[in-house]
């Protein structure tokens, strides 16, 4: 099967080095030429994993015309540039063409479902774990499972033949007939995590063994719990148990968010934590500790995003 990865940040990277590896065709779509450069200047994508590093042989482009011809779009930009990056993108993507997003946070499947009308849309998530070192060069920090479902305009068989996939890649993955409870599941992780690992540096590992962080986090996750029970989305009732069990897991795994914070880039505050707030406004759930939460990190964003904008 051929794939297309639009993204090769953390995780799009380490997707699309394995399946290359295990001899899939993988075409790279980057929103910046440093990427491909450093793909051409190192003869590969750099993965190190386990203690190893390897050249995985890979292409790489700036142009989506490299789309053409995919069966599958593995979507894993940030949630924030979802829209920025598919809009150029849909005249290069075939019609017949599944395209998941594996994005955290809420509402990213719907802005496929808004920017591709009528395309196969496969939603889920990923626990895998990833730490970009630089442009075409990333550590893989632990092989969580994969969970993905169909969205819009996609059946079970296109999910089952995905997931199927990715499995064959060592990339640990499952088909449900409805995606929206895992969605909401990774959320949860997603909620107690990243905010509380931007803000303190810990890895998910530390930040598990750390009594007053972990109170923090299940403090936020009970309030998502809250929103989603009042959306009628059943979570599992182990979800705090889940979430010091996924961050274990990946002991070593710096999130998303962290990283973003270290290398100054928008966050994906407002899908997570501020995503959650929104909707408890929405249905009057109470959110103090994720209105908390998102409010520190959009103010430590704010200030170096103001910078940025007005380096003078």
């Amino acid at each position: 099967m051929k794939t297309a990865v639009i993204g090769p940040g953390a995780i799009g990277s380490v997707f699309g080095a394995l399946l290359a590896e295990a001899g899939h065709e993988v075409n790279f779509l980057a929103g910046r030429a440093a990427y491909p450069e450093a793909i051409r200047k190192n003869g590969g994508l750099l993965l190190e994993q386990d203690g190893e590093k390897r050249v995985v042989p890979c292409r790489m482009e700036v142009d989506p015309a490299c789309l053409r011809g995919c069966n599958l779009v593995i979507v894993l930009v940030k949630a924030v540039r979802t829209e920025e990056a598919l809009l150029p993108a849909r005249p290069f993507i075939d019609g017949e063409a599944a395209v998941l997003s594996l994005q955290n946070g809420l509402g990213t499947a719907d802005i496929l479902k808004r920017c591709l009308p009528g395309q196969p849309i496969l939603a889920g998530v990923t626990t895998v774990g990833a730490i970009l070192l630089g442009p075409g060069h990333v550590r893989l920090a632990g092989t969580g499972p994969s969970v993905l479902g169909p969205w819009s305009d996609a059946d079970m068989s296109r999910a089952e033949e995905t997931a199927g996939l990715l499995r064959s890649a060592g990339l640990p993955a499952q088909a449900v007939s409805d995606p929206r409870a895992a969605i909401w599941e990774k959320l949860m992780i997603n909620v107690g995590s990243n905010a509380l690992s931007a803000l303190t540096g810990m890895y998910s590992g530390e930040s598990r063994d750390s009594a007053p962080i972990r109170a923090i986090a299940g403090q936020a996750i009970a309030e998502a719990r809250a929103v989603a029970e009042s959306l009628g989305i059943l979570i599992r009732e182990d979800i705090f148990e889940y979430f010091v069990r996924v961050g274990k897991q990946v002991a070593r795994n710096r999130t998303s968010m962290a990283q973003d914070i270290e290398a100054r880039r928008p966050t994906e505050i407002d899908f997570i934590n501020g995503a959650i707030c929104r909707l408890g406004r929405e249905l009057a759930v109470p959110t103090p500790v994720n209105d908390t939460l998102t409010n520190l990190i959009k103010g430590i964003e704010g200030r170096y995003l103001a910078k940025t904008a007005n380096p003078g």
